[in-house]
């Protein structure tokens, strides 16, 4: 069973909320066949039999105000191409399309 989604109203500012519980999915929106949890990370996958015919996206399911936000990334392949969006919003939420965001964006840089 699913463990709930982080009570967001008894957060106090300062005090620190994971928004993944290293577990499931739970708390958040996206398509199950691109995302899913391995090895306690969020992991997106797509393929070359499978090519995304346009952005989709993991969406959180709560409303947030200020914040920091801290991440680890790892990204693979020369190809890879990901990055994080925040105050978007939602255009099609069957197809999880996001826009008027504010992107941090992460690529795959060879060295």
């Amino acid at each position: 069973m699913p463990s709930a989604a982080p009570d967001l109203t008894k957060v106090r500012f300062g005090d620190p909320i994971p928004l993944f519980n290293g577990k499931d999915l739970t708390g958040w929106s996206g398509d199950s066949s691109l995302w899913s949890v391995v090895d306690g990370t969020i992991s997106g996958q797509t393929t070359a039999e499978a090519p995304l015919e346009l952005n989709t996206f993991l969406i959180f399911d709560h409303e947030v105000a200020d914040f920091e936000f801290k991440a680890e990334f790892k990204l693979t392949g020369e190809t890879a191409n990901s990055g994080v969006q925040y105050r978007s919003k939602i255009h099609d939420a069957d197809k999880w399309i996001v826009g008027g965001y504010l992107p941090i964006r992460i690529r795959y840089i060879s060295r």
